[in-house]
């Protein structure tokens, strides 16, 4: 007790009100005497910052920002302190004309025996109702500002602008990592009213009801008798509190949960207390109660009013009716460690709190040993960290369960919004939920450091021949590993190396001794330039998770492909020929041989709810797999890419090619299914080795094909479509072929032809209204003549499939005919140009028309049409052809044996398969056109 309160006390009786207020400048004194130097600084100048509104304050945003805080004038110190801080004497001449403020609280561990130098300030700051919403968004962004300017003086503040009236009807602040939003209301008031610190502005309300009338609190409040210094407009009235509803157990379950990723004891004994307050529907047990019943008794010493001694000794009392002997504990475990007073040490000096905590421990019957580990805990390494986390999430969830089994049974709908539920369940997804690849993070708020010095890596292969790599803590030899315990076992090394860093078990500094096979290629600078490669596209600093991406879906954040770590080279790059070489670039099918470099992939990738994953591919999809994955976690129809990825190899010799490889090769595709300039749908064809794989995604689901060759992607690409469809080449598919050049400018409802003339030869490749491919090769005599008999042809067919096309017909598509003609050298490359073709009216080309229908036993029946004179299988049967030639024979009046070339034809619908005869193709119709001209260029030859 302060010897102003005793003498007080000696000299009258005090008002229930006087009371408080006797307690509460007595916590705040405690907590003036127990900070630094700058936090004691800064809790002078507090109250000014919000009750002054200067623009050389921090904070500062504009004369409309609400100023001024009731029945509060500043104390010189106060003053001196605000000056000092904005370097203006003239700070606090001028008084406000209007008080917006209530008040202005610290609630939690200030003033108790909880806090201690790293302890932040949670600050409730009270506004009036009448305060609009634009002026209100004013205030928050004030209360930003102090925070980033508090920040900056290693002091952490966290605002909390509270409506009384709103308060009370039950609304309440957003969720984020410092406000629990709708998960917990009556626990928080509980928590508030028996902890919180008035630091200027209105009394509280609460005060002034005594803890027997607390049930008809807000009849009391409304008939003003039986009060003294009771008036409405002079206190901040926050409700009255009878007991926590059932409704709210789940809900504020989920939220200690949430925060015991960095606080896990301070969680513990709140999870503990909820689970006290669960068994006692009444609400006597609620330590809020407690308090006020004690202050209106008399007590006055702050020592016995510590809420965090109240917890102790609630949950203490709880436990023992339970004899639940492992939890109470860890419970006493979690309140000395949440204390942070080191008992074993000596040289501290004496003070109340380690005098109390003394105390407590001899009621224990703590040994020295106990002690000991505990003041220990800045030294705790993986093995005793990793035993009392399961400690620790044991306890947790006993108390979990226990809550949210008590929610289910007793309360109707959870006291929590569904977008609150979502987001604390996702991060306790995130932090919990096993899964294959996924590194757990063993150490949240249990030790400040568990950074190994040395450690050792080996490589072993078990009875079964499976490889794993093992770390240990020091120098372990070979021969000394049947007496060590490993910390770590994984199937591959950069698992090894990922579970390290994430977890900060090894740095820059630590040494790592190897001891490996004589086929492991890893030496120790690879494995510090991987551990670098983590720090580069990892910063752990930059890993936090945000409430605004717990309210989204989940999505790759940023992302690492390590390839063939480890492993030595499939080719000697000095005994390689570096002509070949040079001229295939691409590591995927590189040089003469077109060998593919890449063995094995490694992806790290780190989610944007706070989780990292590891995937290892191997084999002849590994690749494919690699770029599936990364896809697959960006819906393509959202327009929104994955995180960025970045490809790290070491290969001796073609590390830097796969390299540029790969990194070129994910940065192409997402320009093509993830930017407004790519197709963003359509097949995307890979080449691997001698062979291609083929991407396509459809509705947003992502499928592959392998194809082994290139006659096998022409065949590929020949296939008939349903709809447009366009094709992608990446950056080093099909590079020597013209492919990639006519498909960027394939268009839809266009028929395009384009020809390769070489001497006599022409290569005619053919893209039809649909995407699909044609290729054929000929001979001729005359290029015009060859343009001319394909113009014409074309025009004919495309006018034949826009006619029996119905749903071109509705849609009023307009199919057209484009050519071109494909220029190359070794400079240039492959160059399309327009190709105009005009047809002369002495020009005259022979007209044969086919039509292809089917008979009752499915044998193919065809009728050509010479010059309008038919010849029909039914009637010549196998000598169809023969007969054509011989009159194609006499109207070129000649014996010249070139090619014969078809004008028109036609499909009956029974001829293509399962397909509709709306969904007929040009590229259909010159397959037929191939086959029928060879057949009868052969008949010509005969003759």
């Amino acid at each position: 007790m302060s010897k102003a309160l005793h003498q007080q006390q000696e000299h009258k009786v005090l008002t229930p009100l006087e009371r408080f207020l006797a307690i509460n400048e007595a916590r705040l004194k405690r907590l003036q005497l127990s900070v630094s130097k700058r936090k004691a600084a800064f809790m002078q100048a507090l109250p000014v910052l919000f009750h002054l509104n200067d623009s050389t304050l921090p904070g500062y945003i504009s004369d409309k920002t609400p100023v001024g805080i009731k029945d509060y004038t500043p104390a010189n110190g106060a003053l001196l302190e605000a000056r000092r801080i904005a370097k203006n004497r003239h700070i606090g001449r001028r008084t406000p004309r209007k008080f917006d403020i209530l008040g202005l609280y610290f609630m939690g561990s200030p003033g108790t025996i909880a806090y201690n130098g790293e302890s932040d300030f949670d600050i409730w700051l009270f506004i009036d109702s009448d305060v609009t919403e634009e002026r209100l968004g004013e205030l928050q962004r004030k209360c930003d500002l102090i925070e980033k300017w508090a920040k900056h003086q290693n002091i952490e503040v966290h605002f909390f602008i509270i409506d009384p009236d709103r308060f009370r009807s039950g609304e309440t602040v957003p969720v984020s990592s410092e406000s629990s939003g709708s998960a917990q209301y009556g626990l928080l008031l509980d928590e508030f009213y028996r902890s919180s610190i008035k630091v200027a502005g209105l009394s509280l309300a609460w005060w002034m009801v005594p803890a027997k009338d607390e049930a008809h609190y807000d009849a009391l409040l409304s008939s003003q008798q039986h009060l003294d210094d009771w008036k409405p407009d002079q206190f901040i009235n926050l409700g009255g509190l009878t007991h926590i509803a059932p409704e709210e157990f789940f809900g504020a379950a989920i939220w200690q949960l949430n925060k015991s990723f960095n606080s896990p004891y301070k969680s513990m004994m709140k999870l503990l207390l909820m689970e006290v307050y669960a068994h006692d529907p009444t609400g006597a047990s609620l330590l809020s109660h407690r308090f006020k019943k004690q202050v209106y008794a008399g007590v006055s010493d702050v020592i016995k009013l510590d809420p965090w001694l109240q917890i102790l000794d609630q949950a203490e009392e709880y436990l023992v009716e339970q004899h639940d002997g492992q939890r109470l504990n860890m419970l006493r475990r979690s309140f000395y460690l949440k204390i942070g007073e080191k008992i074993s040490e000596t040289h501290h000096i004496e003070t109340w709190k380690r005098n109390l905590i003394r105390k407590r421990i001899e009621c224990w019957g703590w040994d020295e040993e106990q002690i000991s580990e505990l003041d220990r805990r800045e030294n705790w390494k993986l093995e005793t960290v990793i035993r009392e986390r399961a400690d620790l999430i044991s306890t947790l969830t006993k108390s979990y369960r226990f809550l949210s089994r008590y929610a289910r049974h007793q309360a109707g709908n959870p006291h929590i919004t569904e977008g609150d539920l979502n987001i604390l369940g996702r991060r306790l997804f995130a932090a919990f939920e096993r899964k294959s690849g996924k590194i757990e993070i063993i150490n949240r708020g249990i030790a400040p450091d568990i950074r190994e010095g040395t450690v050792s890596l080996h490589n072993l292969k078990s009875t079964g021949g499976a490889a794993s790599w093992v770390l240990y803590r020091g120098i372990i030899k070979p021969q000394d590993l049947g007496d060590s315990t490993h910390l770590k076992r994984t199937a591959n090394l950069i698992e090894m190396l990922a579970w390290c860093y994430f977890n900060q078990i090894l740095d820059a500094e630590s040494q790592i001794m190897l001891y490996l096979p004589a086929d492991c290629s890893v030496n120790q600078r690879e494995i510090k330039t991987i551990l670098e490669s983590f720090h580069k596209q990892f910063p752990l600093h930059e890993l936090e998770v945000t409430t605004a991406s717990l309210s989204q879906p989940v999505r790759l954040k940023t992302a690492a492909l390590f390839v063939n770590t480890g492993l030595k080279p499939k080719t000697d790059p000095f005994l390689a020929d570096t002509h070949l070489s040079s001229q295939r670039s691409n590591a995927l099918s590189y040089g003469g041989r077109h060998e593919n470099l890449t063995i094995t992939f490694d992806m790290v990738f780190v989610t944007s709810w706070g989780e990292t994953i590891i995937h290892h591919y191997a084999g002849p999809d590994a690749l494919i797999d690699c770029v599936t994955e990364y896809i697959s976690w960006a819906p393509v129809s959202q327009k929104q890419a994955p995180g960025s990825l970045r490809v790290y190899c070491y290969s001796p010799g073609y590390g830097a090619q796969i390299r540029k490889t790969l990194n070129t090769l994910f940065d192409d595709i997402i320009a093509h299914f993830y930017t407004e300039s790519g197709s963003g749908h359509g097949r995307y064809i890979l080449e691997i080795e001698n062979g291609y794989q083929t991407l396509e995604i459809n509705n947003d689901v992502i499928s592959h094909q392998r194809i082994p060759d290139k006659s096998a992607l022409l065949e590929y690409l020949a296939e008939p479509q349903q709809q447009f469809v366009p094709v992608n080449f990446g950056p080093y598919a099909c590079k020597e072929t013209v492919l990639p050049a006519i498909y960027t400018i394939n268009k839809a409802d266009i028929l395009q032809l384009f020809f390769y003339l070489k001497d006599n030869s022409a290569k005619i490749y053919v893209l039809d209204e649909k995407g699909s491919l044609f290729y054929d090769q000929v001979t001729f005599n005359n290029k015009h003549s060859l343009f001319g008999q394909y113009k014409i042809f074309s025009e004919t067919i495309i006018d034949r499939i826009g006619h029996d096309n119905m749903s071109a017909l509705f849609n009023d598509a307009h199919y057209q005919t484009e050519m071109y003609l494909i220029k190359n050298d070794n400079v240039r490359g492959f160059e399309i140009e327009s190709l105009l073709v005009l047809m002369d009216r002495s020009d005259h080309f022979l007209s044969l028309q086919v039509l292809c229908d089917q008979d009752d036993n499915q044998v193919e029946q065809l009728t050509i049409f010479c010059e309008n004179r038919e010849y029909s299988s039914l009637e010549f049967g196998a000598d169809l052809f023969n007969q054509v030639a011989r009159q194609v024979m006499k109207f070129r009046g000649s014996r010249q044996t070139y090619p014969v070339h078809i004008t028109d034809i036609d499909l009956a619908p029974a001829l293509l398969a399962d397909k509709d005869a709306s969904q007929l193709q040009s590229v259909q119709l010159f397959k037929y056109k191939k086959t029928i001209e060879a057949q009868l260029t052969e008949a010509l030859h005969k003759l």
